[in-house]
């Protein structure tokens, strides 16, 4: 795996957190996006103990590169929607985003 092999030139050891990066409800969220986007997916007993599995094989090196390199590690779904850097541009409104509103950028020259 790449990420244990980035820990060890970084002699960044792999640190173990009781935080859950994917909860039940956000695993629920991800599933259901993912199916909602056309995958196909197994519906079957254990699916998230076995995602939880496999993620506990590298998220303590994630997590322990992240602290090194001083990088946020991202929720595996979004906590609010936010619009796209393509979306937009200094010069130009938003486009609507997917709640519905519709955000504006002023008529400044300058990103805020």
């Amino acid at each position: 795996m790449p990420v244990v092999d980035l820990s060890l030139v970084f002699f960044s050891p792999p640190f173990k957190t009781k935080r859950d990066r994917l909860p039940h409800e956000d695993f629920t969220k991800l599933f259901e996006g993912l199916k909602a986007a056309g995958m196909s997916l197994q519906e079957r007993e254990g699916i998230e103990e076995e995602l939880a599995e496999l993620r506990g094989m590298y998220e303590p090196y994630v997590r322990s590169l992240s602290n090194y390199l001083r990088l946020s590690v991202p929720h595996w779904v979004p906590k609010e929607s936010l619009t796209d850097n393509w979306q937009t541009s200094a010069w130009e409104k938003r486009q609507a985003t997917e709640k519905g509103g519709e955000e504006e950028k002023g008529d400044s020259l300058h990103f805020s």
